[in-house]
């Protein structure tokens, strides 16, 4: 298989959410390589044709086992201007082909705490396969779902998507999302976005590719 030469975050978020929130990106990278790394970040936004665009994007170096961390996507991508929602792509370069090491995290305080998720930053590559499973979602009144999309391939995609209840029968209906060339699409309440009128925990939704 030939080497990954770029891997994305899936999540690049600086925008007000419900219940007065206010969802962030943060970013942090890290060169595992016993040499200088050079790396360069670009963000695609969302629900966007970016096939050929002019992307907002950073350059930088990162020496050995140095740690370089951004607090948002605004301050890690200069010219970019709220509200941002997207993703990220992220390639490095070094002379032995050693890659830089990343994660993420999108997230919003509150005054009982911190809440969100880290995103790792997932290889861009062929799935190899003709559907995929993201299993252990919950929906009711305390928990919701949002599935996030990525196409990183220079044509939009329509992907059929279906839910599972944790019996294994099918929920709602089965519907196509539309995800843009070298973007992404976010789903908000994805078991209510196929249909789901109760309460289902957990669930599982099978993406056709």
């Amino acid at each position: 298989e030939a080497p990954v030469e770029n891997f994305v975050i899936g999540a690049a978020i600086s925008q007000a959410g419900a219940y007065d929130t206010r969802w962030e990106t943060d970013l942090r990278f890290f060169n595992p390589c016993g040499e200088l790394l050079d790396v360069r970040i670009e963000y695609l936004p969302e629900n966007t044709d970016n096939a050929g665009a002019e992307l907002f994007f950073r350059e930088f170096q990162l020496q050995t086992n140095e740690t370089r961390t951004f607090a948002d996507i605004i301050e890690a991508i200069p010219g970019l201007a709220n509200p941002v929602s997207g993703s990220v792509r992220v390639g490095s370069s070094s002379d032995s082909g050693c890659k830089v090491l990343s994660v993420s995290r999108t997230f919003n305080d509150t005054p009982d705490g911190s809440l969100g998720l880290f995103v790792p930053a997932l290889p861009v590559k062929r799935v190899g396969r003709d559907f995929l499973d993201v299993t252990g979602l919950i929906h009711n009144q305390s928990y919701r779902t949002n599935l996030r999309l990525v196409n990183y391939s220079d044509e939009d995609v329509w992907v059929p998507l279906t839910g599972y209840e944790k019996g294994g029968a099918q929920f709602g209906l089965r519907r196509e999302a539309k995800v843009r060339a070298q973007s992404t699409q976010q789903l908000n309440g994805i078991a209510e976005w196929l249909g789901a009128t109760d309460d289902v925990a957990p669930f599982s939704v099978r993406a056709e590719i």
